[in-house]
């Protein structure tokens, strides 16, 4: 028997996904919308542009023959967006953000209703976060570092911007110490659980060059 994740993490996770991408406030800047399956929760709006909370709403269970070995199971899920007027200079009316959100969930559920369980993971919109959230490093060493090793560094917030998204000016990192090497370390921090994980796939995007040739080796 297969396992089956319960439909309200996986519309989470969806939303999750692209609502802290592409969510710009007035100022040009993106919005911090955390999105749970809890219920509101006032430090989160003290600390963030809005909140998202998605909760199981209905739950009905249809046989589709008698003996009930075939069956129909329906969900309706709701979606709330908690959004106020804050002080701040630089955030956004507490409308003005329900807006944007509503337009912004509209969008992804219609865009992404067939293949909900699919979740990008990338570092848009990341700046230098703290807490355990997606991470970048860099560093420059004659031999491969492990992951938790002391040399790594972590990319500054403008470092973190070049990252985003495929262009001319992306994060290079160079390095000038003869049989030495230019090293990137990319950590994701993935909530889906492991039993229902089917697949990863790895995207890299990028170049590397030395004065004898050309070349990158990734490892995952």
């Amino acid at each position: 028997m297969s396992v089956v994740e319960d439909p309200v993490l996986t519309v989470a996770r969806l939303l999750r996904q692209y609502t802290n991408q592409a969510v710009l406030k007035d100022n040009g800047s993106f919005a911090k919308v955390p999105v749970t399956a809890q219920i509101f929760d006032r430090k989160f709006l003290q600390e963030n542009d809005a909140q998202i909370t998605v909760a199981l709403e209905q739950s009905t269970d249809q046989k589709l023959e008698l003996a009930g070995r075939l069956r129909r199971r329906s969900v309706l899920i709701r979606t709330t967006i908690w959004a106020v007027d804050k002080p701040a200079p630089d955030a956004d009316a507490g409308q003005v953000m329900r807006d944007k959100l509503v337009v912004k969930i509209n969008t992804i559920i219609r865009e992404r209703r067939n293949l909900p369980n699919e979740a990008p993971y990338n570092f848009l919109g990341i700046g230098w976060p703290e807490g355990d959230p997606h991470k970048a490093y860099q560093a420059g060493t004659a031999s491969e570092l492990a992951p938790g090793a002391a040399g790594w560094t972590e990319l500054s917030a403008s470092e973190y911007a070049k990252v985003w998204r495929s262009e001319d000016d992306g994060y290079s990192k160079s390095h000038n110490v003869n049989d030495e090497y230019a090293l990137m370390l990319f950590r994701f921090k993935m909530d889906a659980r492991s039993d229902v994980l089917k697949k990863l796939v790895f995207s890299f995007d990028g170049y590397g060059t030395v004065p004898g040739g050309k070349g990158v080796t990734v490892k995952i």
